[in-house]
């Protein structure tokens, strides 16, 4: 099972934790203590399209598809993008999930707010028919 959730509700868990954003090892206080998890940079979107929809600039669809920053005078790539930049190693990770173990992926937005985390839900069911996929 592929459970996706915020920062907030990892300390549930005890499974193969992996974060989704930032670039070093992160480390979480969990129930069993401090640990650290890898993070999957290839996963991130990028800081000016997850500033830009925080601070409400920004819509979902331009979050997904890229926009014009006309503030600073050029294109932003939006998250589908980034994606495809890094499709190889998106799916070398995708594929490489097992089906008898149980990870969970998390992020730093808020639970139940829109993030990156629903469209690597969404396309982790849709290239492993095989996995469960639980988003909070």
């Amino acid at each position: 099972m592929i459970i996706v959730c915020s920062k907030a509700d990892v300390k549930q868990y005890r499974d193969e934790i992996v974060c989704t954003t930032g670039r070093e090892p992160t480390v979480y206080r969990t129930t069993i203590g401090y640990m650290q998890y890898p993070n999957l940079p290839f996963f991130n979107p990028s800081w000016d399209i997850v500033m830009a929809f925080l601070n409400g600039k920004i819509s979902k669809q331009q979050y997904l598809m890229g926009y014009r920053d006309h503030d600073k005078g050029y294109y932003v790539p939006g998250y589908f993008a980034i994606l495809q930049k890094n499709a190889a190693k998106c799916l070398q990770f995708v594929r490489g999930l097992r089906a008898d173990q149980d990870y969970i992926l998390v992020c730093f937005c808020k639970e139940g707010a829109f993030c990156h985390r629903q469209v690597i839900a969404e396309k982790i069911r849709k290239h492993r028919l095989d996995l469960e996929v639980v988003t909070h």
